[in-house]
């Protein structure tokens, strides 16, 4: 079976989006032609990738098969070479993995990390933008205390800054 349907999220093919183009066909056929755009300046992946299931919570769920090591998944990624892989397979790492030991990552970034990713979810309910509200404005609260907190730093500095420039 041929898919080709634009997926949603450049250098990434997700089942759901597989699921979502085939339909009730999706549960007949053993694989797929995919072609998987890259991110600007990458190489795009072109090839056919085989589906299976994969054990998850109270039975079996449709899965692509990594063509690298074949387990099943439920994203795979471009590797850069013109073909896919899965995070392991490709060594990607989440943004957590990444900036988990920065200031920044302390200092707010997991909240922003965290809303991004519930404004990202595909078919966010009211319940979620809720969700989302109150998270930025957890993130905009952090923010003020964190100025706040700074404020006699910051005056004493524009203090300085007047008196040794008369």
């Amino acid at each position: 079976m041929r898919l080709d349907a634009p997926l949603t999220r450049l250098g990434e093919l997700r089942v759901e989006d597989v699921r979502r183009v085939l339909g009730d066909q999706v549960w007949t056929v053993n694989h797929v032609d995919v072609c998987v755009l890259a991110p600007p300046g990458g190489v795009p992946a072109s090839q056919r990738v085989s589906l299976g299931r994969k054990r998850s919570g109270r039975g079996d769920h449709l899965a692509v098969l990594c063509p690298s090591c074949s387990r099943p998944k439920e994203i795979l990624y471009v590797d850069g070479r013109g073909g896919l892989s899965c995070s392991v397979c490709s060594k990607r790492r989440t943004r957590e993995q990444r900036e988990v030991r920065t200031t920044a990552w302390k200092l707010g970034a997991r909240e922003e990390d965290r809303l991004l990713r519930l404004l990202q979810r595909d078919g966010l309910t009211s319940a979620g933008l809720d969700r989302a509200r109150a998270l930025a404005e957890e993130i905009v609260r952090g923010d003020r205390d964190r100025i706040d907190a700074l404020r006699p730093r910051i005056d004493a500095a524009l203090t300085f800054r007047e008196v040794r420039n008369r």
